[in-house]
């Protein structure tokens, strides 16, 4: 999955406070409208830098102000992403349900915005073939696809061939070098 999205944070990092309910039903009108404006300008099958770029300059400084922050538009481009993902990155992307991406994101399908609430962001993303965009030659001078994509896989398989190898480990050497024997204090 090619990635694209934008992110309204719900902490307040002037403060340090996480967005109250009136706050954050605030951020999620601006999420929205964001999402909005993007379904009408960023709706192409390819990449939409300049859409997106434009969308994190206008909106989230919105959202910084829902909070009480101001933050330079110049600042908010920071807060728009594009990214290759494999389907595991996403399920997993962060350590709880709030944090998979794979199901809001299929549920919304190819080149569809939708809102995702992640806890303490809000993103507003959507996924879109990274072969309409890139070459293979393209996705692969950015990303290291093979660590990518098969990293897993390949740990796995040599695990799996080491824990096959035939050893001849010395029972004398691995008494007279346990880890008992180690002398933890000097």
């Amino acid at each position: 999955y090619y990635i694209e999205a934008v992110q309204f944070p719900l902490v307040n990092y002037s403060t340090y406070s996480m967005a109250d309910d009136d706050q954050k039903a605030a951020i999620m009108a601006t999420a929205e409208s964001c999402m909005a404006e993007l379904n009408e300008t960023a709706t192409a099958e390819t990449a939409s830098s300049s859409a997106l770029y434009t969308a994190a300059m206008t909106y989230v400084p919105k959202a910084m102000a829902a909070m009480g922050s101001t933050m330079d538009a110049s600042q908010a481009v920071y807060y728009a992403a594009s990214q290759l993902y494999t389907p595991s990155d996403l399920s997993s992307y962060g350590s709880d349900e709030y944090n998979n991406l794979t199901d809001p994101l299929d549920a919304a399908g190819m080149n569809h915005w939708t809102t995702i609430d992640l806890g303490t962001t809000i993103l507003v993303a959507r996924k879109i073939d990274p072969f309409k965009t890139y070459t293979v030659e393209d996705l692969d001078s950015m990303y290291d696809l093979l660590t990518s994509m098969k990293s897993d896989a390949i740990q796995d398989e040599l695990y799996a061939a080491g824990a096959a190898l035939d050893h001849n480990l010395n029972s004398a050497a691995m008494n007279t070098y346990s880890a008992s024997k180690i002398k933890k204090n000097v």
